[in-house]
């Protein structure tokens, strides 16, 4: 009688579980670790640091020169110049020669600057129903999720959502955007890239240690 052989696939082999628990690939679920590393940090971390540095900064500068202006000003025309300028934000000519109101601003804008709204609106309220998605499977299984996850979401939108406003502000007041959107946008664009990186990893590569048949 032939005793039945047993055979060992090695941890490290391509169908071996993963026993890492820094196993750095979304969705990482319950792994109860925080990795300063990762783009999940790194990437919304960077964003709303360079708001709260560049955007807002920017923006109380010029209010505040403008206030220090008008009220350090003694000559009347100076003043009337302010009232042209009040007026003139209040009402901008369009293009086609039709008056702007503030309360119509975005309605008169063109196509491509409604289409930057709408997108930065749209990614803002996707970190909102992934942040949802992540609530709802915690409350499903009775167990925490990755908080690299929960941080990501709600600092991804809490930048999203402040550069939203900016951008908005920005067209209202200059007619155009600055550097600082321009490179918030294109930095967003690489920090995302990184993490749709990482997700495709995680799909091809799954936790368990097989691979994925997409």
């Amino acid at each position: 009688m032939y005793a039945p052989i047993q055979t060992f696939v090695p941890l490290d082999s391509p169908s071996a579980p993963s026993t890492d628990p820094n196993y750095p690939f979304p969705p990482f679920y319950d792994s109860g670790n925080f990795l300063w590393s990762t783009p999940y940090f790194i990437t919304p971390t960077a964003l709303l640091a360079f708001l709260l540095l560049a955007g807002l900064g920017r923006y109380l500068a010029v209010v505040r020169d403008s206030a220090t202006t008008a009220a350090t000003s003694s000559d009347p025309r100076d003043a009337h110049r302010s009232l042209e300028t009040h007026l003139s934000n209040a009402s901008t000519l369009l293009p086609s020669g039709h008056a702007r109101r503030d309360s119509r601003l975005l309605s008169h804008d063109p196509p491509l600057d409604k289409f930057v709204y709408a997108l930065g609106f749209i990614i803002a309220a996707t970190f909102i129903a992934e942040a949802a998605v992540v609530c709802a499977r915690a409350l499903a299984v009775k167990q925490w999720t990755s908080i690299a996850l929960a941080y990501y979401d709600g600092v991804s939108w809490l930048a999203w959502t402040i550069n939203f406003v900016l951008l908005v502000t920005e067209k209202r007041k200059f007619g155009k955007w600055s550097w600082v959107q321009y490179t918030f946008w294109w930095a967003s664009g690489v920090g995302e890239s990184m993490i749709a990186w990482m997700w495709v990893s995680g799909i091809m590569h799954p936790r368990d240690g097989g691979y994925s048949d997409v």
